[in-house]
């Protein structure tokens, strides 16, 4: 399957053979774009335009249909109204054509009609074999293989950049722009794809191709909308699997971009919090704008390995260095002062004005005497504890510009360390610097903070390109399936926190010592087998919301004050909640210190099973300090999620509070998510908050639990 996939793409971005059906005469129209730049940019196959009102267009013969073409095009690209798009895919299919570029507009993005007409087209492609691309869409181009099967005006430029980049967008006039933009800056590509409405080819589908085609370093993707999480989540484990970089601009983040989507391409777009939880757990990288994509482009082109987050700065600038440092030490790098060994060497060469701590600061005199600049870059290189170079450099410009660039592509060329150079000038000022680093594979960027951020996630990457994805918790295993099903229709049945954790307990999950008392004296009873002090709470199916029922009472500290909390608890449920049904009260030890934390588990539209991670206790409305992610988590991957959340530092020990038992809730992250795996069809949704995390060595105990079936 696998090699049919690459087959079929492969005829499709790469045809030897290619209609252009509806074809225009006036080349500089939609329907005669594809015509003018197949042609001006040397297409190497066989073109044919198809349209019954030309004899021959730009000097080919035009045929009438496609059943006078005279073979079965590889790829046919439809510019004609969308009432004539399903006869004309229903002529190609007959003929034996596999491919389609659908271009034409005025399905599923306007609502009615149109809907039914890109359904019948999802039929067609269903029944025939035919894979479509489109519709309301711009085209595809190869610019490695001369295939510019577009009207994009994006075209017209005079130097179409060739590269190591794939990329995919959902938006036709968005994707190209970003294109254009991306040529300015320096970046190639060899794939450039517009999805438009994906009523068959998805974004994911192009994606993979370009992810298992070696010419390609980096895959990027404009996406509005993912229609099935599960093929993203494979193209994220590709993407893991090849060691290439996948980069996602998703937009649609709120309730108005979700609704502009919808009517630009017939988006939906999901979940923006899960879909964040997706990329940090398979290593997708994810962008907000286009200069943050240009930017990990020319990051990635670096082939050297990332071995330390260690940064060593050279700079002509000391404000420009500091504020690379500080941007490099809050993602998480660190910028060390060098030892004397590599200080004494600087001193050397750095005038006493300068500094050799780190950052180096060469400062302006590099315009009086530049010989030291180089001397300086291959210190910091030669320097064992530094694992990367930033260099600054601040107008310098005309012949020392260009000067110093070599010098810097001299110590890229034999160090393995990478180089990252930000360079905060006008391009006309520097002669040919700017260049001559481009050539020499050197990212640079336009500001210090630019050059940190790229830098950050480049190192990041890098550094996690290896991790345990199979490990498991210790001894973690799921209980059998049928026995947790029987615990579930008891939940169903009487649907109350007591069923909810027998169900956690089955599944290794921790819970606290617990009784369920029907009278005053069975919970004295109860508080004398658990050990004082205690806490009691109503048990009713309708109340989900305990405390503001008046339904818990908590440190009870003598077998009175138990007896009082549970006619007092009665009493006020009752006043409270006429119409709940009480089954109980339940008498439960009580668990102090600590921190509270929130699992949660749930189906999404796009990806499924997902759980959610974050700070608990009656507060979580409020802080929103929450993580999602895909079950079954592996113990490498709970480990991971723990840092992502803002209360992370809470668990090492802070402010001389003691470290929490983060192997345990790591280890109950694992078994809930095997829980929410495994159920996922008989769940709408579970939740435990809290979850209490006590000292290391103490564990986790799981307070409080509720549970919606499906």
């Amino acid at each position: 399957m696998a090699r049919e996939f690459a087959e079929n793409m492969g005829s499709f971005l790469n045809p030897k053979s290619l209609a252009v059906i509806g074809a225009s005469g006036k080349l500089g129209t939609i329907a005669g774009r594809p015509i003018k730049y197949l042609l001006r940019h040397g297409y190497p196959g066989r073109l044919y335009p198809v349209n019954p009102n030309y004899e021959e267009i730009a000097g080919l013969k035009c045929y009438r249909t496609v059943r006078e073409l005279p073979e079965a095009v590889d790829n046919a690209m439809v510019i004609v109204r969308a009432d004539r798009v399903l006869d004309i895919l229903r002529d190609c299919a007959s003929r034996g054509i596999k491919n389609a570029v659908v271009v034409s507009s005025g399905f599923a993005e306007v609502g009615g009609e149109g809907r039914e007409k890109q359904e019948q087209l999802r039929r067609l492609a269903e029944e025939t074999g035919l894979r479509i691309c489109g519709p309301n869409c711009q085209g595809f181009i190869n610019l490695k293989d001369g295939v510019l099967a577009s009207f994009s005006g994006s075209l017209d430029m005079h130097h179409l950049r060739k590269g190591g980049v794939g990329f995919v967008s959902q938006s036709g006039a968005f994707g190209y722009s970003t294109f254009s933009l991306a040529l300015e800056n320096g970046i190639g590509f060899k794939y450039v794809v517009s999805t438009g409405n994906e009523v068959d080819l998805d974004a994911c589908d192009f994606m993979r191709y370009m992810l298992e085609d070696p010419d390609v370093h980096l895959v990027a993707g404009y996406i509005e909308g993912i229609r099935y999480g599960e093929k993203f989540v494979a193209l994220a484990k590709l993407a893991r699997k090849t060691g290439k970089p996948l980069v996602i601009l998703k937009v649609g983040r709120t309730s108005v971009g979700q609704q502009a989507a919808l009517s630009h391409t017939g988006a939906m777009t999901g979940s923006d919090a899960v879909l964040d939880g997706v990329c940090q757990q398979y290593g997708v990288l994810r962008v907000r704008d286009v200069e943050e994509f240009f930017d990990l482009a020319k990051i990635f082109a670096i082939r050297k390995p990332a071995v330390s987050r260690k940064v060593g700065i050279l700079s002509t600038s000391g404000g420009a260095a500091v504020m690379m440092a500080d941007e490099l030490m809050e993602l998480g790098l660190s910028v060390p002062e060098l030892n004397e060994g590599t200080k004494g060497q600087l001193r050397k060469v750095v005038p006493y004005f300068g500094s050799v701590l780190n950052p180096v600061d060469v400062t302006a005199e590099v315009l009086n005497d530049p010989r030291g600049f180089r001397t300086c870059l291959e210190v910091l290189a030669a320097d064992p504890e530094i694992g990367a170079i930033g260099v600054i450099i601040t107008m310098v410009t005309g012949a020392l510009a260009e000067r110093l660039a070599e010098d810097i592509r001299a110590v890229n060329a034999s160090s393995p360390k990478p180089i990252v150079a930000a360079w905060p000038m006008a391009g006309e000022l520097a002669g040919t610097a700017f260049e001559i680093l481009e050539e020499a594979g050197v990212p640079f960027f336009k500001t210090p903070v630019r050059a940190a951020r790229a830098l950050a996630r480049w190192t990041d990457y890098r550094l996690a390109q290896t991790p345990a994805i199979s490990e498991m918790a210790p001894g973690c295993s799921s209980p059998m399936r049928s026995e947790a099903l029987a615990v579930l229709e008891q939940v169903r049945s009487e649907n109350t926190e007591y069923h909810v954790k027998r169900l956690l307990s089955l599944y290794g999950i921790p819970v606290v010592k617990e009784f369920v008392a029907t009278s005053a004296e069975d919970a004295v009873r109860a508080a004398a087998e658990i050990g004082y002090p205690v806490a009691l709470k109503i048990l009713s199916p309708q109340i989900r919301h305990k405390t503001e029922s008046g339904g818990v009472r908590l440190g009870l500290r003598n077998p009175d004050e138990v007896r009082g909390a549970y006619e007092d608890i009665l009493a006020s449920v009752r006043w409270l909640n006429p119409e709940a049904r009480t089954t109980g009260v339940l008498v439960q030890e009580m668990v102090t210190g600590g921190f509270e934390v929130i699992l949660g588990g749930t189906n999404d539209p796009q990806f499924g099973p997902v759980i959610m991670f974050g700070s608990g206790g009656v507060l979580v409305e409020l802080l929103r300090d929450t993580v999602y992610r895909l079950p079954p988590l592996t113990y490498s991957e709970a480990l991971d999620l723990l840092k992502r959340f803002r209360g992370a530092p809470i668990l090492g020990g802070f402010r001389g509070r003691p470290a929490l038992d983060e192997a345990a809730l790591a280890e109950a992250l694992v078994r809930f998510s095997e829980l929410v795996s495994d159920l996922s069809a008989h769940i709408r949704e579970v939740e435990i908050n809290p979850l209490v995390v006590l000292e290391k060595g103490r564990g986790v105990r799981a307070l409080d639990a509720l549970l919606n079936p499906a």
